[in-house]
C-alpha cells in the first residue's frame, strides 16, 4: 500500500479505482438506468423492510432525505453520493437507523437540533473527492486531463493510500470499497460530535470541518493509522462511534445485489482514455453486474429486516446545512 509518510504514486489497481469515483461523481441519477434505481431500492430495502418500494414518497423523509424524491438531495454529488449513502444504509444499517432515530428524538426537544443526513451525505461525498483531487470546491469533477496528470504524478493526499476498490471475495459476497467505508467513518462520526457537543443546525458546517481535521489527524498524526482496518480502530476508540460501527455484511435485504451493481464496477478506458469512453465502460460494467446478480436471492429473515421501521421526522424542517453551495444547490430543489 506504500509508505504514507511520503507522497504516494496510485498503483495501476488504485488508477481504477479513481477512475471509478470519478466517473461515478460525474454521472447524474438517470430514471432509465437499472443500475441506478437498484441504488434507491437497496436503501429503501434496508430501512423500509416491511414497506413496498415507491420512487416518490414521503416515507423518503424518514431515511434520511429533505423530500418525497430522494435524487433532489443527492444531485451535487453525482451517483457516487447516491451509492456512498447506499453503501451506509445497507452495510451499517444500524448505524444508518440509529442516526434517524436520534435525530427525530433531537427534533422533538429542540427545532434547532436538526441536520439532513442525505445532504451531508453529500457534502461529505464532494469533500472527500476534493481532498482526492478529483474534483474542485463549488464546481465538481476535474476535466479528464487533470484526472490523467492525477493519476500519474505522486501525491500526498491524506488518504491515497488507502484507496482501494471492492474486491469480489467470493459469489455473493462483496468487501467494502475503501473511499465507502472512510466515508461510512466521517458521517457517523459528523453525526457523534453533532450529538455529544449538543449542536444546532447552524453549527454543521465548523461540525464538518472538525470532522476532516480528525480524519487528518489519523492518516498523519502521531500513531497514525496504516491501513483502513486501523483507521477504523482509531475512530471506534469513541465508545459511541465503536457501537454504531457493525457491519451488517450482507445480512441487510438488498445488501448482496445493490454490491454487485455499482460498488464493484471499474472503469476501463481505451488507449485514448477519452472521458466517454470511461463513462461507458463504467455503465456497461453495472449493467452487467446488475444482470448477475438479479438472480441472486435476497436473505429476508435476518436482523436487520426484521427490525421497525425509522420512525418519522415528525415535521422536520427541509433545509440544507449552513454556508454550503452544494447543499443549497439540492436544497432549492428538494420537493416538500
Amino acid at each position: 500500500m506504500g509508505n504514507h509518510a511520503h507522497k504516494h504514486v496510485f498503483t495501476p489497481e488504485q488508477q481504477e479505482e479513481v477512475k471509478r469515483l470519478w466517473s461515478s461523481l460525474k454521472t447524474p441519477f438517470k430514471e432509465t438506468e437499472d443500475s441506478h434505481a437498484q441504488l434507491l431500492r437497496g436503501t429503501w430495502r434496508a430501512l423500509q423492510p416491511v414497506e413496498s418500494f415507491q420512487r416518490k414518497s414521503p416515507q423518503w423523509k424518514e431515511m434520511g432525505f429533505q423530500g418525497i424524491d430522494p435524487i433532489t438531495d443527492i444531485r451535487a454529488g453525482g451517483i457516487l453520493s447516491l451509492a456512498c449513502y447506499e453503501y451506509f444504509s445497507t452495510y451499517y444499517t444500524h448505524a444508518c437507523r440509529t442516526i434517524l432515530k436520534s435525530l427525530v428524538q433531537l427534533y422533538e426537544e429542540d427545532k434547532e437540533r436538526f441536520y439532513p443526513v442525505a445532504t451531508t451525505a453529500v457534502v461529505i461525498t464532494t469533500k472527500l473527492c476534493e481532498i482526492l483531487g478529483i474534483a474542485l470546491p463549488m464546481r465538481g469533477a476535474v476535466d479528464e486531463k487533470a484526472l490523467q496528470k492525477l493519476l500519474k504524478k505522486k501525491n500526498k493526499t491524506i488518504f491515497v493510500w488507502l484507496i482501494e476498490p471492492e474486491k469480489n471475495k467470493s459469489e455473493g459476497d462483496w468487501s467494502g470499497a475503501s473511499f465507502y467505508d472512510i466515508f461510512s467513518l466521517l458521517l457517523v462520526d459528523f453525526h457523534t460530535t453533532f450529538f455529544e457537543t449538543k449542536a444546532s443546525y447552524m453549527d454543521c458546517q465548523p461540525l464538518l470541518k472538525k470532522v476532516f481535521d480528525r480524519l487528518q489527524a489519523h492518516c498523519h498524526g502521531k500513531g497514525h493509522a496504516t491501513s483502513l482496518a486501523s483507521l477504523k480502530q482509531k475512530y471506534c476508540e469513541n465508545p459511541a462511534i465503536k457501537q454504531m460501527l457493525v457491519g451488517s455484511g450482507g445480512r441487510a435485504r438488498g445488501w448482496r445485489l445493490t454490491r454487485g451493481v455499482v460498488h464493484s464496477a471499474h472503469t476501463k478506458r481505451n488507449s485514448k482514455g477519452d472521458s466517454n469512453d470511461i463513462a461507458s465502460a463504467f455503465q456497461a460494467s453495472m449493467e452487467l453486474r446488475l444482470r448477475k446478480h438479479q438472480s441472486c436471492s435476497l436473505n429476508a429473515t435476518t436482523a436487520s429486516a426484521s427490525a421497525p421501521p425509522v420512525p418519522p421526522q415528525a415535521s422536520a424542517p427541509s433545509k440544507g446545512l449552513a454556508g454550503m453551495a452544494l447543499v443549497k444547490a439540492s436544497s432549492n430543489a428538494a420537493e416538500e
